[in-house]
C-alpha cells in the first residue's frame, strides 16, 4: 500500500449530511507511476476500507501514467465539521466487496426498452418510449412502491411563441452508460425536440413521423447521475440551437404526479405551503430577476399573487399518498427566470419557464425580449435535483436536501499537494512572503462579485460573464476567467474562486461562447454584443485551458466533450490551412490551448498543431532585435510589439512549448524576447514595464499594473533560462511596484492573473537559483 496523500471533506452548513455523495478530481504525480485509476483505495480516519469508484480523468505526455482521477464515495459528516482520508495506491482497489462482505453490483444494466438503473433503494429506466424517465419506484421496506399512478415519467416540453404549439423530447437516437460503478451511474441520451401530433398528455411522447418539424433546430443532451443507497437524481438537462436558431416560449421538464401537498421555499426555510390545489391554479416558487422572486400562487391573476424583492435557492416539494418529490435548480436565482411549480397533476421544472415576463431580456441594456432566443448553435444547459423519498418527509428535510445540492462537500486535498503534482505548472499555495500580492487577489475577487451585484451581470445567459464597455456588450471571458479561478481555487486562494468565478465562467462558455451546431461548430465566439451576435473563430480570442482544468477538477462530462470539440475543431484547422489569424495572439493563443489538450488528452494532432504554430513564431524571430517580424508583428503599436501581449500569450506560449518538449529554440527565443523588453520596454523612473498598444499615440510612456503581471513571468522565465540577472531585478522591481494592485473587472482579471497566477512561484524559483549560484561561486573560490 502506497499512501498518496490526506484528503479532507468539510461540511459547511449548519445540519449533519448523511450518506451523501461526493465527487473531486485529484492529481497524481508523474512520479506515482499510476497506470490504472482502479488501483487507487480510500480509507477513513479510523483504517476501514471506503466503498469507492475511479475513474481517469486525464493522462500524462506518455498517454498512459493517470494525470488526474476522478474519486467519488459516500460520506457522513456532522454540521460544520471535517472528515478525513486516505487515498492510497494499491493493486485492484475496484474489486472491494460492498459494505455486507457481497461482490460489487453495478447500478445501470441496459435492456431493449432502455437502461435500468437501480440503485437499491430507487429504480428507473432512462430513454425507453414515451418518457426520459420512465417507471420510478421507490422501495418502502421490502416493497417497491410506484412514486405515481399516472401512467407515464419525465419528459420534457418546449412550447413556441406563436400558437404555444408543444414539442417534446422525442426518443432517444443516443443512449450510452458512459459511467457504471458500484457507487455512481451516468447515463447519456441525445436526441431531438420533436412536435407533438397531439397536445400530450402525462408522459406522452410524439409518435416517430412526426420528428421532422424541429429536426436540426432543438436538439437535448440529458446526463442522469444516480447513486448506489439514494433516492435522489442529478439530471444535467442541455439543448442546443441547430444552424438557423431556435426561438421559444418555454422549456420544462415535466413529471405526472397527482400532488396532495406542496411546501415550497429556498436556503433558509419554508416560504409557502398549502394542502391542495385548486382547480386552474398553480403553486410554486419563481425567480423573475436575481433579486425578485414569487412563491405560492404563481398565476398573475390570483388574488394572492405577489412579486418580492430576495434572492433564494428555490426549491418545491410536492407530497401525495405514494411519495414525494423535492425539485431543485442550480442557480435558481442567478440564471433567472427559473421555476418549480405543480397544477396539482404534475409537477414541473422550469428551466426556461413560459410564465416569466422577462424571458431572455436584460434590462440594463434595454434588450427586452418576449422569448428564449438561441443563435445559431447555442446551448442553453440546467443543472437540477430530483430526489424521491416517503410521503411524510417534513419540510426541513426537504429544505436541507436542497441546500445539499446546492452546496456539495468536495474531497480536497492540501494545496501543495495540487501545486506540487507537476499538473498545473509553476504554482505555489498561497503564501505569507506575498502578502500584497495575495491581498490583491482577495479583493480583486472581491470587486468582480460586487461588480457583479452593481452591474446585474446575471440571467440564464449572461451569469459567468461580465460587461465589456457598455452595458449589453459582454467580454465573453477574455484571457480565460475559468483558467485564473481554477489556479488561485487551487493554490488555496478560497473556494469562492471556483464555485462564483470559475465555474459560472466555464458552464457559460460552454453554453453561450462556443459554437455547437452548423459550419462554425467547434468555434468561439469573441466579444460582442449579446455574446453571441457576431461569427464565432478560432485564433486570438479563443481559448479552452481553463475548461479543461476544470473539467479534471469536476470530472463534468460536458466540459470534457466541449473542450475537445473545440480542440479537435482548431487542431484540423491549423493542421488543414496553416496559420488562420495572422496577429501575434492569433498565433500564440492556438498554442496555450493545443498544449492544455494535449496535456490533458494527448493526442498527437494537438501537439503536431501547437509544433507548427511555434515553428511560425520562432521563423518569425528576429534573433539580433529580439522581436518578431512578419505575421507576428504589430506595426500600429510601438516597437511593433504590444508589451502585454507579449508577455501573455505570446512568450507564455513558448515556455508552454519548451517544457512539453524541451525545443531549444523557444527557450533561446523567450531569453532573447525578454532582453528586448528590459531593454526598449522599461521604464526606470517608475520601476515597471511600459505599456504599448495600438490606441495609444505619439511619443508618451505609460504604465499600468497588468501590464507588469504579464510581463513580469516572462522576464522571470527569461532569466530562470539565462541567469542574466539584470532580467531578474527588473522582474522583482516591477512585481514590487504592481503586486498590490487589484482587478477591477472580468478582463482586467484576465489578462492580470492568466500568467501572472504563476509569479510567487517563478520568484521562488529563482531565489533558489541565484542561491545555488552563489553556493557554487563560493565552493570555486
Amino acid at each position: 500500500m502506497n499512501r498518496l496523500v490526506t484528503l479532507s471533506v468539510r461540511n459547511t452548513l449548519p445540519f449533519p449530511r448523511r450518506n451523501e455523495p461526493v465527487a473531486t478530481g485529484i492529481p497524481v504525480p508523474k512520479t506515482a507511476g499510476l497506470r490504472r485509476a482502479g488501483d487507487l483505495a480510500l480509507y477513513d480516519q479510523d483504517g476501514r476500507r471506503v466503498p469507492a469508484q475511479f475513474a481517469p480523468l486525464a493522462h500524462w505526455e506518455d498517454g498512459i501514467a493517470v494525470k488526474w482521477a476522478l474519486l467519488h464515495f459516500r460520506t457522513d459528516a456532522e454540521a460544520g465539521a471535517e472528515r478525513r482520508y486516505d487515498l492510497v495506491a494499491e493493486p485492484r482497489a475496484d474489486d472491494v466487496g460492498l459494505d455486507d462482505g457481497t461482490a460489487p453490483r453495478r447500478i445501470a444494466t441496459e435492456t431493449p426498452e432502455g437502461v435500468l438503473l437501480d440503485t437499491g433503494v430507487w429504480r428507473g429506466t432512462i430513454g425507453a418510449d414515451g418518457a426520459l424517465v420512465s417507471g420510478i419506484e421507490v422501495k418502502a421496506g421490502e416493497a417497491w412502491r410506484p412514486v405515481s399512478s399516472a401512467e407515464g415519467g419525465l419528459y420534457g416540453t418546449a412550447e413556441t411563441v406563436a400558437g404555444g404549439t408543444r414539442y417534446v423530447a422525442g426518443k432517444p437516437r443516443e443512449r450510452i452508460v458512459e459511467e457504471n460503478g458500484t457507487e455512481r451511474a451516468i447515463v447519456k441520451i441525445a436526441g431531438s425536440y420533436v412536435p407533438a401530433p397531439k397536445q400530450p398528455q402525462a408522459g406522452e411522447a410524439a409518435e416517430s413521423g412526426a420528428e421532422d418539424g424541429l429536426r436540426g433546430r432543438l436538439a437535448y443532451e440529458i446526463r442522469i447521475e444516480a447513486y448506489r443507497g439514494k433516492t435522489e437524481l442529478k439530471l444535467t438537462h442541455t439543448v442546443a440551437a441547430g444552424p438557423d436558431g431556435a426561438h421559444f416560449a418555454e422549456l420544462a421538464l415535466r413529471l405526472p404526479m397527482p400532488v396532495e401537498r406542496i411546501s415550497a421555499g429556498g436556503g433558509d426555510g419554508v416560504l409557502y405551503e398549502q394542502d391542495g390545489v385548486a382547480p386552474g391554479r398553480t403553486l410554486g416558487i419563481i425567480h423573475y430577476a436575481e433579486d425578485e422572486y414569487g412563491c405560492g400562487a404563481l398565476d398573475p391573476a390570483a388574488p394572492e399573487h405577489r412579486r418580492e424583492n430576495g434572492r433564494h435557492d428555490g426549491w418545491l416539494a410536492a407530497r401525495n399518498g405514494r411519495a414525494a418529490v423535492v425539485a431543485t435548480i442550480r442557480h435558481f436565482a442567478e440564471t433567472y427566470p427559473k421555476s418549480v411549480e405543480t397544477n396539482g397533476d404534475e409537477l414541473t421544472i422550469g428551466l426556461l419557464p413560459g410564465r416569466s415576463d422577462t424571458k431572455d431580456s436584460f434590462v440594463p441594456a434595454n434588450q427586452m425580449l418576449d422569448r428564449y432566443s438561441l443563435a445559431p448553435g447555442e446551448a442553453r444547459t440546467h443543472e437540477l435535483l430530483l430526489a424521491f423519498a416517503a410521503p411524510d418527509l417534513s419540510d426541513e428535510a426537504a429544505r436541507r436536501m436542497s441546500a445539499a445540492f446546492h452546496r456539495p462537500m468536495l474531497a480536497l486535498a492540501p494545496w501543495d499537494w495540487y501545486t506540487d503534482s507537476g499538473a498545473l505548472g509553476d504554482l505555489i499555495p498561497r503564501s505569507d512572503r506575498y502578502e500584497d500580492y495575495e491581498k490583491a487577489v482577495d479583493d480583486t475577487l472581491a470587486s468582480c462579485l460586487r461588480r457583479r451585484d452593481a452591474l446585474r451581470l446575471y440571467g440564464d445567459r449572461n451569469f459567468g460573464d461580465d460587461q465589456y464597455g457598455k452595458p449589453g456588450v459582454w467580454n465573453n471571458g477574455e484571457y480565460d476567467y475559468a483558467h485564473v479561478g481554477m489556479l488561485h481555487f487551487l493554490r488555496g486562494a478560497g473556494r469562492d474562486w471556483f464555485e462564483r468565478y470559475a465555474l459560472p465562467a466555464a458552464r457559460h462558455m460552454m453554453d453561450i461562447d462556443v459554437c455547437h451546431a452548423g459550419p462554425h461548430a467547434g468555434k468561439v465566439h469573441q466579444h460582442g454584443e449579446r455574446h453571441n451576435s457576431e461569427t464565432p473563430k478560432l485564433g486570438s480570442h479563443a481559448w479552452i485551458r481553463g475548461l479543461l482544468e476544470y473539467y479534471c477538477f469536476t470530472g463534468d462530462l460536458r466540459a470534457r466533450d466541449v473542450a475537445l470539440k473545440v480542440a479537435d475543431t482548431w487542431s484540423a484547422d491549423i493542421l488543414g490551412r496553416g496559420v488562420a489569424e495572422g496577429t501575434e495572439r492569433g498565433i500564440t493563443w492556438p498554442v496555450v490551448s493545443m498544449l492544455a489538450a494535449y496535456g490533458t488528452f494527448p493526442k498527437p494532432a494537438y501537439l503536431e498543431a501547437a509544433s507548427l504554430l511555434v515553428r511560425t513564431v520562432l521563423d518569425c524571430h528576429d534573433p539580433l532585435e529580439g522581436d518578431f517580424k512578419g505575421t507576428m508583428s504589430r506595426p500600429t503599436t510601438k516597437n511593433n510589439w504590444g508589451t502585454f501581449v507579449i508577455g501573455s500569450p505570446v512568450l507564455e506560449s513558448l515556455v508552454l512549448y519548451e517544457q512539453t518538449t524541451g525545443d531549444v529554440r523557444a527557450k533561446e527565443t523567450v531569453v532573447r524576447a525578454a532582453r528586448r523588453l528590459a531593454r526598449l520596454n522599461w521604464l526606470p523612473d517608475v520601476g515597471a514595464w511600459e505599456y504599448t498598444h495600438s490606441m495609444l499615440s505619439g511619443g508618451e510612456r505609460v504604465h499600468n499594473a497588468k501590464t507588469d503581471k504579464m510581463v513580469t513571468p516572462a522576464v522571470l522565465y527569461g532569466y530562470l533560462y539565462s541567469g542574466d540577472g539584470e532580467l531578474l531585478a527588473k522582474a522583482m522591481s516591477a512585481f514590487a511596484h504592481s503586486a498590490g494592485v487589484p482587478s477591477g473587472s472580468g478582463k482586467d482579471v484576465g489578462q492580470s492573473y492568466c500568467f501572472g497566477v504563476r509569479i510567487p512561484a517563478l520568484l521562488e524559483r529563482a531565489k533558489s537559483m541565484k542561491e545555488g549560484c552563489a553556493d557554487d561561486a563560493s565552493r570555486n573560490e
